[in-house]
């Protein structure tokens, strides 16, 4: 695998190089989370709240019971609400401790919510990566 970036020019230029026996998504994911974490000057984007919100939502449909689901996602406002990132890690960790022992949730957290919602990919929805932010674009 050859990680790069692509200049104005449009001119390939590479930054990283795995070599691996296969090419699973998990391989992939390993690669780029690697990159991320050893680049020091990384700066992660701002995700909007609002459509976190929403997709974490629908997602929760499965939990029948609507006062569960409701204390399920009153928590995630409370996380959303993480003024740091050392205390939104805190904070997921003690939410995801919570809740996992409902049914369904182990998976939600490992197929979904981690990898959407807490890679590091879109982990900008909390008030806590950029204070003084909207935190929702849509008007």
């Amino acid at each position: 695998m050859i990680a790069g970036i692509i200049d104005f020019d449009r001119h390939f230029h590479p930054i990283a190089v795995a070599i691996c026996s296969r090419e699973t998504a998990l391989d992939y994911e390993f690669f780029f989370r690697s990159i991320f974490k050893n680049n020091k000057s990384y700066v992660p984007k701002i995700m909007c709240w609002a459509h976190a919100e929403r997709a974490t939502t629908k997602k929760l449909l499965f939990i029948k019971n609507p006062r569960v689901r409701d204390n399920i996602t009153q928590d995630l406002y409370a996380l959303q609400s993480s003024y740091s990132q050392p205390k939104f890690n805190i904070g997921y960790k003690l939410f995801k401790e919570k809740w996992k022992s409902v049914e369904g949730m182990r998976k939600f957290f490992d197929d979904y919510f981690e990898r959407e919602w807490i890679s590091l990919t879109n982990q900008g929805w909390f008030e806590g990566l950029a204070p003084g932010y909207p935190s929702t674009n849509n008007a």
